[in-house]
């Protein structure tokens, strides 16, 4: 099998293909969809991807979202050499959101299995996450958090030590306890959570089922779109997009240090086919 490592610029170019794909289902199925997180911020302050973003993000509110996954399982076989996967469809898959694949490259995850998994954009469900109680967010924020980081450490092929030593303690027991329990078990976790407050009656929705943290958004900013450019293709954002990534990100144009600006996911992709099949303009 011919491999070839994918850069960064390419990974971006490819990308742009598998959302192009993504954006085509959505609008002929009426789903609706929107650019998230670090590709959201690309798009308002690059037009683009972040030069140094290694992945691309779209949400979907949670009828939306199941919508889609019905969609591409409904329709697996016309759909190749896309695949949707996710846990529920996907042999040892270590996220509880889906990713959208092309399946004619390979990830190599640094310290983890990769499921078959090649280039990608993840698809991130937004559920309900209550009416804004403060233990309301405050227990979504905890649970999600450790049972994420619980599933992190189980998917780990061997223990990463850290140099402090109450923390590389405490590391190695959670380490231990998660590959006692395993990654479908804390998945299931999530899935529960995510399952707590009803969609239709939340004031607030969020990623529950992967993530860290209390990031959690009003519905209404999600009650209308708007277009923003992408390399060159209009997408979906928040018409309020401006509030959303300043939760996320605060003061979201202003550029990080330099240091920072690199990939952040550890992993690499691999060509698998020996013809190319995207432009290289």
């Amino acid at each position: 099998m011919n491999q070839k490592e994918v850069s960064i610029k390419e990974m971006h170019r490819c990308t742009l293909t598998v959302l192009k794909k993504i954006i085509e289902i959505c609008d002929e199925n009426s789903i609706l969809y929107f650019l998230a997180y670090g590709s959201l911020l690309g798009a308002v302050r690059h037009k683009g991807f972040i030069p140094w973003d290694d992945d691309c993000d779209v949400l979907m509110l949670r009828p939306d979202y199941d919508r889609f996954v019905r969609f591409c399982d409904k329709h697996r076989k016309e759909l190749l050499p896309f695949r949707l996967m996710n846990r529920f469809n996907t042999p040892n898959y270590p996220f509880g959101i889906s990713r959208f694949c092309d399946t004619r490259f390979k990830m190599v995850r640094d310290k983890a299995e990769s499921a078959g998994m090649g280039l990608f954009v993840d698809i991130y469900p937004y559920d309900g996450m209550g009416n804004g109680k403060f233990l309301e967010h405050l227990h979504i924020g905890y649970f999600r958090t450790y049972y994420t980081r619980m599933t992190n450490y189980a998917n780990l092929n061997s223990f990463v030590p850290s140099r402090n030593k109450i923390c590389n303690l405490l590391r190695r027991l959670l380490y231990a306890i998660a590959k006692k329990n395993g990654s479908e078990y804390y998945l299931d976790k999530l899935e529960k959570l995510a399952n707590r407050y009803p969609y239709e009656s939340s004031k607030y929705v969020g990623a529950i089922i992967w993530g860290t943290g209390d990031y959690h958004f009003e519905k209404t900013l999600f009650e209308e779109s708007t277009l923003l450019e992408f390399e060159g293709v209009k997408v979906n954002a928040p018409r309020r997009y401006h509030e959303l990534l300043t939760i996320c990100y605060g003061n979201y144009m202003r550029l990080p240090p330099e240091s920072e600006r690199q990939q952040s996911h550890g992993y690499k992709l691999y060509r698998v086919d020996n013809i190319s099949t995207f432009s290289e303009d």
